[in-house]
């Protein structure tokens, strides 16, 4: 299990933070598809971590974004699935947080928790941040949830204390970590997975640009470079890139870009398994450079 770091709200802009349910006991991961938001007991996981973005000039407002997919958490108006309470959240891409206030989170302070109270326009602006799960007993007295409950939903009826969440700080890594190994996905050429009948993963367009040393980089995509990509793995893509920008692909950091006004996240993990058709942006960067080294890697050992 690894340490709990507590902190009290104001969160500080680009904080690695966990948010842990204190009634169930487990955290706020980003679903590996890219697209939802569960409940999940692991915390040494990048799916768990997630950075405080403060959009400028906000004191109160906060952004949360995944560490592992770039994307952030948002509420919608689409019903919980059967089983789960209010309304579903999702990971989304961030274009403009004044014209889309289901990205914004209030973060409302107690001693030792906060609840996050969506800022959302209508009934939206009512809802919080709800763990859902149910326990059930072993004869040893200890406490499980039901792992088909344990979806993350906003709802508005009343203070419960599914509302409630720790914070817990991760500290930053003093050098990149490194990346995920090679999988094994049916992609063209790969006969043996074809063979096996495993499921075609996504199609995605990607689309990047190389950072200058300063981390600089040119913000026009029609100035990006792009070809098509099937699979998830971040390791074949990574050296496809680097094959085109004749680099060493163990000395360049990938980072998504989730959104025209989304912040760059490092690619630390393979891609999510849903997105079939997406366009992924993309800025490179060189390891050793001062762009590089103003990166931030969350420790999720830490």
């Amino acid at each position: 299990m690894a340490n709990r770091h507590r902190i009290q709200a104001p969160l500080p802009d680009g904080q690695h933070v966990r948010l842990r349910s204190r009634h169930l006991d487990s955290y706020l991961h980003a679903s590996t598809d890219g697209v939802g938001a569960c409940l999940h007991r692991n915390p040494a996981s990048m799916n768990a971590a997630w950075v405080v973005h403060r959009p400028p000039g906000e004191h109160v407002l906060v952004l949360l974004q995944s560490a592992a997919y770039g994307r952030y958490l948002a509420a919608t108006d689409s019903p919980a699935p059967r089983g789960q309470h209010g309304f579903r959240t999702v990971q989304v891409k961030y274009y403009d947080y004044q014209a889309d206030h289901a990205i914004l989170w209030e973060l409302i302070t107690h001693d030792n928790y906060v609840q996050l109270r969506n800022a959302g326009g209508g009934g939206q602006g009512t809802r919080h941040l709800r763990a859902n799960g149910r326990y059930f007993h072993f004869n040893a007295g200890r406490t499980r949830y039901l792992p088909r409950y344990t979806g993350v939903t906003v709802e508005d009826r009343g203070t419960t204390a599914h509302w409630n969440w720790a914070v817990e700080t991760i500290p930053p890594c003093q050098a990149y970590p490194g990346i995920p190994g090679p999988i094994n996905e049916p992609v063209p050429g790969n006969f043996a997975a074809i063979f096996l009948g495993l499921q075609r993963p996504p199609w995605r367009l990607i689309r990047f640009v190389q950072a200058a040393e300063d981390g600089s980089y040119v913000q026009q995509a029609n100035g990006w470079n792009a070809f098509d990509f099937t699979g998830n793995s971040i390791f074949r893509l990574r050296k496809e890139v680097a094959e085109i920008l004749q680099a060493v692909d163990n000395n360049i950091v990938m980072c998504v870009r989730a959104g025209r006004f989304g912040r760059l996240a490092p690619m630390l993990v393979d891609m999510p398994h849903d997105g079939d058709g997406d366009t992924v942006y993309i800025v490179v960067f060189t390891i050793g450079t001062p762009g590089e080294a103003a990166l931030r890697y969350p420790d999720i050992n830490g």
